[in-house]
């Protein structure tokens, strides 16, 4: 019976994480676009780029946390128990193994949001010298 309840729990947890993932492509895909742009030499369309690329490295960031949530999740739930049979490093390769897909959303998020950190201080950059010059 315990152990029925933990399968239910763990497919409904990877149902979730499934409509989570579906639902955040789209946004993702949003993210890398404007990151493939150039920033504007015109200064207000500049300002515009600024708090749009503000704007979503928030969204990935709350994505990037709920993603991070998941991981520990299943990480926790797919982890072997200590046993003789299995080394530390063997549970830890195993966890690895079982976890790589919510792992894979992770590090993509991450790439997002220091792509969005290094675009805004670039961006900050541009301002500033508009500013200087104007």
């Amino acid at each position: 019976m315990v152990d029925d309840i933990a399968k239910l729990e763990l497919t409904i947890a990877e149902q979730l994480f499934d409509n989570f993932q579906k639902e955040s492509i789209p946004d993702m895909e949003t993210v890398k676009i404007s990151l493939d742009n150039r920033l504007s030499d015109e200064l207000s369309i500049l300002e515009i780029q600024i708090k749009e690329i503000e704007a979503w490295g928030a969204r990935i960031g709350y994505l990037l946390s709920e993603a991070n949530g998941y991981l520990s999740y299943f990480q926790e739930k797919f982890r072997p128990v200590k046993s003789k049979e299995l080394s530390d490093l063997d549970r830890k390769s195993i966890t690895e193994f079982k976890c790589i897909r919510y792992q894979n959303l992770v590090d993509k998020l991450e790439v997002l949001d220091t792509r969005i950190d290094k675009r805004i201080s670039l961006a900050q950059s541009l301002l500033k010298a508009h500013q200087k010059s104007g």
